[in-house]
């Protein structure tokens, strides 16, 4: 199928990589804020396994081709355009999709694979204007460290589509990721923009749990990697996202918590649970630092010191 990618988040160059890697015709167009000489040097694109190799390898046997903010071939059409842009990107979103449908005479899906507020997919639609024309929310799954592998051996996609024709679509895109056994999930769009930042919020809370644990567990005397064992071996609750540390953060999984928590003030429906979430996690982030002077009794001029574990949530 002929794919149109826009974005310079780690989401769109995987979907790039990957698309154009299974024979789909892939026409990327980063955005302005980091075109594709930036994108070749940034760490986190050379840190991934495999991803720039394959982006390198599209562009070589011609299935993957790179715009940097020329427009396309006079009469080009385009099958699918997949919008991986950055929250703070959302503004540009819409005159993107409709200025691409107004250059597109047939049929058009939008696969959404952006971090949006609650109903934008819904929003895009009615900007493409014309029968055939369908907004699809393709829930961003992919994981930080090993993006390649996450995209092109899915444990799940999460497809939030209202239209028949239009999952047909994204099926035949997806197909190659989908075939030892069917990992879509299909819901409504909202619901599935929704459960993102559920999840996201979910995590984040095991995670500020267990540092309160770990808390109480210190000024008790026990060792809390005990409690950990105990509390993962019950089936109900599991080992996932349950190591203590100094909190969460990175870029996109923070991102996406204070995603949630903008959707809940609009809302108007404040979450207490959540404020207490990211209240745990801010204290947290000087835990380390208080345990290191308590130790060294405030001495720590001269001493080398060594982050161990460190990464990038």
């Amino acid at each position: 199928m002929r794919i149109e990618i826009h974005g310079s988040e780690l989401a769109a160059a995987t979907a790039a990589a990957a698309l154009s890697w299974v024979g789909h015709r892939v026409r990327w167009v980063p955005h302005a804020s980091m075109r594709w000489p930036a994108l070749q040097s940034a760490d986190w694109l050379r840190r991934e396994p495999d991803l720039l190799e394959r982006l390198e390898e599209g562009l070589e046997q011609g299935t993957l081709t790179l715009a940097n903010g020329e427009p396309p071939a006079c009469g080009e059409e385009i099958d699918i355009l997949w919008l991986a842009f950055s929250p703070e990107q959302r503004e540009e979103a819409g005159d993107l999709v409709a200025e691409v449908a107004k250059r597109q005479p047939g049929p058009l899906v939008l696969v959404n694979n952006s971090t949006f507020p609650v109903g934008e997919t819904e929003r895009l639609e009615l900007r493409m204007g014309g029968e055939g024309r369908r907004a699809v929310a393709l829930v961003d799954m992919i994981e930080e460290g090993r993006a390649w592998a996450s995209f092109t051996r899915p444990r799940r996609w999460l497809l939030g589509c209202d239209d028949e024709q239009a999952e047909t679509w994204v099926r035949e895109v997806l197909r190659a990721f989908n075939r030892r056994r069917d990992v879509m999930q299909l819901m409504p769009r909202r619901a599935a923009e929704l459960t993102k930042l559920a999840t996201i919020g979910m995590l984040a809370t095991r995670i500020s749990y267990m540092n309160e644990i770990a808390g109480l567990a210190d000024s008790l005397g026990v060792d809390v990697e005990y409690v950990r064992q105990g509390m993962g071996a019950d089936s109900r609750i599991g080992y996932e996202y349950l190591y203590p540390g100094c909190g969460f953060g990175g870029p996109h999984f923070s991102r996406d918590l204070m995603r949630l928590a903008d959707v809940q003030e609009a809302s108007g429906r404040e979450s207490a649970l959540l404020e207490q979430v990211l209240d745990i996690n801010e204290q947290k982030k000087e835990t380390l630092f208080r345990k290191l002077w308590s130790h060294f009794k405030g001495q720590l001029e001269g001493r080398r010191v060594a982050s161990w574990g460190a990464a990038f949530k």
